[in-house]
């Protein structure tokens, strides 16, 4: 469903640094679509250095580097040191956590304030098929805990899927009080490059939380106000912190306030939006920065709003890892 009604103003940036990944989760990355942007098709760190004020200057106030996978990127910790020096109130990395025990303590110093590990199952074998790897839960385990002691407040995020890992939702809480980390359970999206995961594995995250309610006594938690849309409890008697995201059945438009910057240098309003507004080649052209903020202005005066699950086949797919999430 397609709508032109401003609702939350943007105050969060979800950057993309880049398409490719070292992973390859069937959901995120299918096989048909392994094929990555151009390097000399992407933005650079002059480029970064030139939006990211201009879009602070626009209201955003948090900024979230995300991938493929970001890691991978020659120039994370730059970015990371040019995000604090602008005085973002909150930079944050999303991370499959492959590199994240060599990384965090790093991360850290120069001004990351959390990260967020992508962790489908707690078992070596599920890992292994759900993430297209062998033998890499380990790593992922130990960047979780390096990062929780470099005082990054990592959050874990699983999608649960029917048939895969959804056995595990118990254990993830376990893993929760165990580990002193927030999980957050994640609906999968359909993207029109995953229909077959999505037409056999969807498990709608208020099913999971009223299976869940059966055997924990849930409490609501407030809300962050830059979180993003989970909706957050805490285990009565443990440590335990979980979140549920339902992304797909639930919709969250009206209290969005993501924005998203690709690798390629494409703005978008919404997941789901095709196009965007090119911003890489508003900078070939030389703008100036005030033409630029005109055009982004512009630009984003208008929100674009839109829940596949509602309104049908998505109109342009894309597979996750090229978007950012």
């Amino acid at each position: 469903m397609e709508s032109k009604i401003s609702f939350q103003p943007f105050r969060y940036l979800r950057l993309s640094l880049t398409d490719r990944c070292n992973f390859r989760c069937r959901y995120c990355l299918p096989e048909a679509e392994q094929a990555f942007h151009p390097l000399e098709g992407t933005l650079k760190p002059s480029d970064w250095e030139r939006l990211l004020p201009l879009l602070k200057d626009m209201g955003i106030r948090k900024v979230r580097l995300t991938g493929g996978e970001p890691t991978l990127h020659p120039h994370l910790l730059d970015m990371v040191g040019l995000l604090t020096s602008l005085g973002f109130e909150e930079t944050a990395l999303t991370t499959n956590g492959f590199r994240l025990a060599k990384l965090a303590s790093d991360l850290k110093r120069l001004g990351l304030t959390r990260v967020n590990v992508h962790l489908d199952s707690l078992d070596p074998t599920t890992f292994d098929r759900m993430s297209g790897t062998k033998g890499l839960l380990g790593k992922v385990l130990a960047g979780i805990q390096a990062a929780r002691e470099a005082g990054l407040s990592p959050k874990v995020n699983a999608v649960l899927m029917r048939g895969e890992n959804d056995v595990e939702a118990e254990d993830f809480l376990e893993f929760s009080d165990r580990e002193g980390v927030e999980v957050r359970f994640i609906e999968l999206m359909p993207t029109g490059t995953n229909d077959r995961e999505f037409s056999r594995s969807f498990m709608p995250v208020m099913e999971l939380k009223k299976r869940l309610q059966e055997r924990f006594e849930l409490l609501p938690m407030e809300k962050d106000p830059l979180g993003g849309p989970s909706r957050r409890f805490r285990v009565a008697g443990s440590k335990a912190k979980v979140g549920f995201i339902g992304a797909s059945c639930e919709g969250f438009c009206d209290a969005c306030q993501r924005l998203r910057l690709t690798s390629e240098g494409l703005l978008k309003r919404c997941l789901f939006e095709p196009g965007g507004l090119n911003v890489r080649t508003l900078l070939l052209k030389g703008m100036s920065a005030g033409e630029l903020k005109v055009e982004m202005v512009r630009f984003l005066s208008e929100k674009w709003t839109y829940n596949p699950h509602v309104a049908g086949p998505v109109k342009e797919p894309f597979p996750l890892a090229r978007i950012g999430g």
